[in-house]
């Protein structure tokens, strides 16, 4: 099915424009909330409010201004963001397994510190960093931002978010080693 039968579809408020949108842009949307987030859980929950988002929205809906492919790129990265935000304010960024690939443990922890009190720990050193070096660390590390994004977010050089990136590093890993 094409866009403009979708469109069709979903503007005279019919579930099988909706059920094509979703089999047609599903790879896309869990795409882009991954590269925001980071973890499963949040990227499924973000993706099915990001398509629920696009049929509320289908009654405005101009494709004129936007094709259908890029708004929902647009309302998923939206959706993707603001469950960033919410994590952030309840400093619960969850780590899930890709904090265990960014950040070498040494095979020495591993003896002391099992998955859940690696995790414990891991968030515990997030939620002591002080702003805005904690949100510089998530955006870098969780929702992959690029050095120079973050540095003009901040308006910082490139060398000082470098420098801020590598003394948290190895704060990090101070931390993990000294438990």
């Amino acid at each position: 099915m094409d866009d403009i039968k979708l469109i069709e579809l979903m503007q005279k408020r019919n579930t099988r424009g909706l059920e094509g949108l979703i089999e047609r842009y599903r790879g896309l949307a869990c795409a882009i909330a991954r590269s925001v987030l980071g973890n499963q859980e949040d990227v499924l929950e973000c993706v099915n409010s990001a398509f629920y988002d696009v049929w509320l929205s289908m009654p405005n809906y101009n494709r004129q201004r936007t094709s259908l492919k890029g708004w929902v790129a647009l309302l998923t990265r939206r959706r993707a963001i603001d469950q960033l935000r919410k994590n952030i304010r309840r400093n619960q960024v969850r780590i899930g397994d890709f904090a265990e690939e960014a950040f070498v443990v040494p095979d020495n922890c591993d003896r002391f510190l099992n998955r859940e009190a690696f995790h414990r720990l891991f968030n515990q050193f997030i939620r002591g960093l002080p702003e805005p070096d904690r949100s510089i660390f998530v955006r870098r590390f969780f929702a992959l931002e690029s050095i120079p994004a973050i540095a003009r977010r901040y308006n910082l050089t490139r060398g000082a978010v470098d420098s801020r990136l590598s003394r948290l590093r190895k704060s990090l890993k101070e931390t993990l080693e000294g438990s």
